[in-house]
């Protein structure tokens, strides 16, 4: 372990400790937690673990923290600033973003850049009890966040550890493949045609053209109706280096190797198995649902995982539709306030995917924030507003009515008032 998680683990020793008071003396806890999907998976760890130890849990879903409690609260994936406004009248504790403030702070928090809030807290609730399948969250919450980012593909933060105790309890496998979606169980071909992350333009939603792409060379053909755990080294390294060619060849910017090779972890006790395809399964189901939908998670994970595949196979087509269609066309980027915004047209697909991969292939800007036109008018990613504008920024605009909360991890963006 490294002497940062050697830190990390002790200030997480520390906030067990101050949670295990709070629960001891109160017995109950309001959970709050900003509205991305890590955020939510955090939430859902964290209530599933108290309930299994009877502590009363209230779950809530906020742009902005609250005070007005009359219970301890847990605040869950704002960022670290926020301890500077928020005086709440019982205990409190924040799991946050960005890094870990030097010195005491008002009550309990824990920071990380290199871990996501799930994981926080699963690291967290190990320190007081065996957390087991309540850490696959976490590393799914590891995904969505891009925090696989070491050169194969490896977490960096405290999701290594989660992932060690899981393989330790044969809970989950991880293995250095090429990463397409269901990889360890599909056949090449349909593994390719399911894989959105990254989406391949061409290939990606397109069974027969990537079947076309195999039989395109005659080496490749021996990799048809079969699994890449059936492909010997060399076939596997030739299939990585052409899908890594084409992925080059499609993208407007440069790509990394670790988003097609690297390490990848599936699981034959969590519902959705491979859990790089989860994320966006669960984010899926998440926008076209609201928070709340997915907030039982860990508590009913069947029952959860069930209709968020429902809803993801409802919106795979459109979200393969819409990434093809902006890729070819790119959309008009504009400047509203100090944002810089892309318009695209009313959709159903999953706003916060079409912004990641379009972002990734080059066709929109680093800090450019897809909008999307919809009947309740022009809607943008919580996550991405919080990243790209700032915390204060947020608070501003949340006060001036630039930005209107809605049940969502989108919000609405109201134009005429960002003009500041």
């Amino acid at each position: 372990m490294s002497s940062e998680h050697e830190k990390l683990k002790s200030i997480l020793e520390g906030v067990g400790s101050q949670l295990a008071t709070i629960i001891k003396n109160y017995g109950c806890l309001i959970i709050q937690a900003y509205p991305d999907l890590d955020s939510i998976l955090a939430a859902s760890i964290l209530y599933e673990a108290l309930a299994r130890n009877k502590v009363e849990c209230v779950v809530s879903f906020s742009l902005l923290p609250d005070e007005d409690f009359d219970a301890p609260v847990a605040y869950l994936g704002y960022p670290v600033e926020v301890i500077e406004d928020l005086k709440p009248r019982y205990g409190a504790i924040l799991f946050a973003r960005g890094d870990q403030p030097k010195g005491l702070t008002r009550f309990p928090l824990v920071a990380s850049k290199d871990t996501s809030i799930a994981g926080l807290v699963a690291s967290t609730l190990s320190e007081l009890m065996v957390v087991g399948e309540l850490g696959i969250p976490a590393i799914i919450a590891g995904y969505w966040r891009g925090l696989d980012s070491g050169k194969r593909a490896e977490f960096r933060g405290l999701e290594v550890q989660l992932i060690d105790a899981l393989e330790t309890e044969n809970k989950v496998v991880g293995q250095l493949t090429i990463r397409l979606f269901r990889w360890f169980a599909r056949p090449v071909e349909e593994a390719i045609a399911e894989t959105i992350a990254p989406f391949i333009p061409d290939l990606s939603c397109e069974y027969e053209k990537a079947k076309e792409f195999l039989e395109s060379d005659p080496r490749l053909r021996r990799a048809l109706g079969r699994t890449v755990n059936e492909l010997n080294q060399d076939l596997l390294a030739l299939l990585a280096e052409k899908l890594y060619e084409k992925l080059k060849a499609e993208s407007r910017v440069m790509r990394r190797p670790s988003e097609l090779i690297g390490y990848a972890y599936y699981s034959e006790v969590f519902p959705l198995k491979d859990l790089r395809e989860a994320a966006y399964i669960l984010y899926s189901f998440l926008e076209y649902t609201s928070p709340h939908y997915l907030a039982p998670l860990a508590s009913t994970p069947l029952q959860i995982a069930a209709a968020a595949k429902l809803a993801y196979n409802k919106l795979k087509p459109e979200i393969c539709e819409q990434i093809e269609k902006w890729h070819s066309s790119r959309p008009k980027e504009e400047s509203v306030g100090r944002l810089r915004i892309a318009r695209v047209g009313d959709t159903e697909a999953p706003l916060a995917i079409l912004e990641r991969q379009l972002r990734l292939l080059g066709d929109i800007g680093p800090t450019t924030v897809l909008a999307v036109e919809s009947g309740e008018g022009l809607l943008v990613s919580a996550e991405t507003i919080a990243e790209i504008g700032g915390y204060a920024w947020l608070k501003d605009s949340i006060k001036s009515g630039c930005i209107e909360p809605i049940d969502s991890v989108l919000v609405k963006l109201n134009t005429a008032k960002c003009s500041w």
